[in-house]
Order: C-alpha cells, then sequence, then structure tokens
C-alpha cells in the first residue's frame, strides 16, 4: 500500500477510505494516513467513514467483526487525522436515512430512529453534560473530511 502511495505523490484531487481506517492497526494508523495524505495534491481532500464509539451500536461493530482495530469517536478521528498532518478536519454524524416509502411501518421505524437518538444524547447528558451531548454525533458511523496542507 505504502508503495503505491509513493508511486503516487501528489497526484490525486481526493481520497476516500470508506469503512476502511478501522481494519488498520492502531499502530499503523498514522502511517496509513500520511501516506494517504502524500498521494494527495495540496489543498485537496481525504474523506472517511468509520464506526462511531458513541453509537449504541458500536459494541456490535467494534467487536462483531474480528478484523476491526478501532473505532472513532468525533475526538479521537479528528486526533489521528491531525496528527498525520491533515488540516481543515471537519467531522459529519450520518444523517438518518428518510423513509423510502409512505408505508406506515417505514414511518415508525424512522420515528423510533430518532426517538432513540434522542434517548442517547440523554444518556451521555446524565454522564457528561448537556452541551457536550446536543453537539455529540450518535449515528452508527463517522464521516469525515480532511485537506491537505
Amino acid at each position: 500500500m505504502q508503495a503505491w502511495c509513493a508511486a503516487n505523490d501528489g497526484g490525486f484531487d481526493l481520497a476516500m477510505a470508506f469503512d476502511v481506517l478501522e481494519h488498520v492497526p492502531v499502530d499503523a494508523q498514522l502511517s496509513f494516513l500520511r501516506a494517504v495524505k502524500k498521494t494527495l495534491k495540496p489543498h485537496k481532500r481525504f474523506i472517511c467513514q468509520v464506526p462511531n464509539a458513541n453509537s449504541i451500536l458500536s459494541s456490535r461493530f467494534r467487536w462483531g467483526d474480528w478484523t476491526h482495530y478501532s473505532s472513532f469517536t468525533e475526538n479521537s478521528i479528528d486526533f489521528v487525522l491531525f496528527s498525520a498532518g491533515f488540516d481543515s478536519i471537519k467531522v459529519f454524524e450520518t444523517p438518518d436515512p428518510r423513509p423510502s416509502r409512505l408505508f406506515s411501518s417505514a414511518i415508525v421505524w424512522w420515528i423510533a430512529r430518532r426517538l432513540f437518538r434522542v434517548f442517547r444524547r440523554l444518556q451521555f447528558a446524565s454522564e457528561l453534560s448537556l452541551s457536550v451531548a446536543r453537539k455529540m454525533p450518535v449515528s452508527p458511523n463517522l464521516i469525515a473530511t480532511a485537506d491537505r496542507r
């Protein structure tokens, strides 16, 4: 992987890693991200999706796949991207999928998902604070964008 990245030094406008970083051993994540960063042209973007450790499903995602080495919070993905030399880092909660049909069951499940996420934030508020919990992403995954300096 790193040889391929070195051969493509500064050759790309965009790099994406959806559901990849959690499969990289923790002690290799910084070198992996630095190699990815080197493939980007200056001021171009990296986008990744990782499992959200704040999610109620985080343990299932983390331990349900034995090839996972980690999951991330909004703070830890920001930290690892910053440590790898990226800047302009933004972390987003993945949006709730809208009901694709107007059937009552699809709408009920959409409402239930929204209510469970409110409940999850209340759990965090009881342990941390309401101001922290309001901003905390609780979706199953996080999306992060970062730019090469």
